[in-house]
């Protein structure tokens, strides 16, 4: 079969081929956000859910990737792991809020090694849910 006889691939050349990652990482973006308030939230009602932002943000990734893109693969869920764990990291900050020495953000990021391991648990664990609800097909 010559080269201009072969089907062209489906959504290769498209806007939405070309969109494909900006409008994934948008749709992680808010996830995150949703993931965030969730975990606030939670906490008011006496619940420890951090783990929920990395989920949030993995399905936020993949609805858009695959609703408005049809696109799914391992640079989408990587983009929607880094956003997870950046996302969690933010919410576990906001969660230890008010913090004695400074509240500030920047405190808290040049002192993540205070952070107990339950917390580093919730937010590994969270960012590898995020990788794979992103990538799946």
């Amino acid at each position: 079969m010559s080269e201009h006889n072969a089907a062209p691939q489906p959504g290769a050349g498209t806007w939405g081929e070309a969109l494909a990652y900006p409008l994934a990482c948008i749709g992680a973006i808010v996830g995150a956000v949703v993931g965030c308030v969730v975990a606030v939230i939670a906490l008011h009602a006496g619940i420890y859910a951090l783990i929920a932002v990395g989920p949030l943000t993995g399905a936020g990734a993949w609805a858009v990737s695959s609703f408005v893109t049809r696109k799914s693969d391992w640079i989408l869920a990587l983009m929607a792991a880094a956003i997870a764990t950046c996302a969690s990291i933010y919410a576990q900050w906001m969660i230890s809020l008010p913090q004695p020495e400074d509240p500030s953000l920047l405190f808290f990021l040049t002192h993540l090694g205070r952070v107990n391991s339950f917390a580093w648990l919730n937010i590994i664990a969270g960012t590898i849910m995020a990788f794979f609800i992103a990538w799946r097909k």
